[in-house]
């Protein structure tokens, strides 16, 4: 480890993720640059989500008991005490370079945070991710086109540095149903005049059809709406 190269923070927010987590550790246990903590965020698992997370090195538990995305997120960027603060889903899982090209940007550019792009988990076995483009030509061109925002950070693969985010977070809205948590963060830190570099090559794999649900997305639609209402940015016909 280069004792000059920024700390690394990995927050992992997680209700009754027994199934997928070990996926996700083992991923980030086998990265080939150095992670100094990986937070998982307990938000009320009631299955063995949390006993599994606590067999993997760097592992650290906290507990956020107010139930949603939003609140769970917060917990773990609050808690997170390095340079650059990494976010990913328990769902997701990360290429070997992950953390290595993470730490080598921020300290080669004058950036404030990354969006990553990702892979299809379910198209993609073993070491493979595939189908990335979906999210590099379809779903990130077409949903940014839509809110009239860029780059967007999504949740699986973002990363950015603690004191971008010091200078931002009081921007943010709690409430899943009121909130659009991967919009609000990406808005906060754009209306605090921050940097953010998309890099379509930092890739994770999620399990995304698993989500792909009528009233999720119902959802999500209507509180991207609220939330660029809230900056007052973006697509002003959807500001609602």
């Amino acid at each position: 480890m280069n004792v000059d190269m920024p700390s690394l923070s990995v927050v992992i927010p997680a209700y009754n993720e027994a199934q997928l987590i070990d996926k996700c550790l083992s991923a980030l246990a086998m990265q080939i640059d150095y992670i100094d903590e990986i937070i998982v965020v307990d938000n009320n698992c009631t299955d063995s989500t949390v006993q599994k997370a606590l067999t993997y090195p760097k592992v650290r538990v906290v507990h956020e008991p107010q139930q949603g995305i939003t609140y769970a997120r917060y917990k773990g960027f609050e808690s997170a005490s390095s340079d650059i603060i990494a976010r990913t889903d328990a769902d997701s899982i990360a290429m070997p370079n992950w953390a290595q090209t993470i730490r080598d940007e921020f300290s080669n550019s004058r950036i404030d945070a990354i969006a990553g792009n990702y892979a299809i988990a379910e198209l993609s076995p073993g070491k493979l991710f595939l189908a990335s483009w979906y999210c590099r030509y379809l779903f990130r061109p077409w949903h940014q086109h839509s809110l009239g925002i860029k780059p967007m950070m999504y949740g699986p693969n973002a990363a950015f540095t603690k004191a971008a985010w010091n200078r931002s977070k009081h921007h943010l809205s709690f409430g899943d149903s009121t909130a659009s948590e991967d919009v609000d963060v990406t808005l906060s830190f754009l209306a605090e005049g921050l940097t953010i570099k998309y890099m379509p090559k930092l890739l994770v794999k999620c399990y995304l059809l698993r989500t792909l649900k009528f009233h999720k997305l119902r959802r999500y639609y209507r509180t991207d709406n609220i939330t660029l209402a809230k900056y007052k940015l973006g697509n002003k016909r959807r500001w609602r």
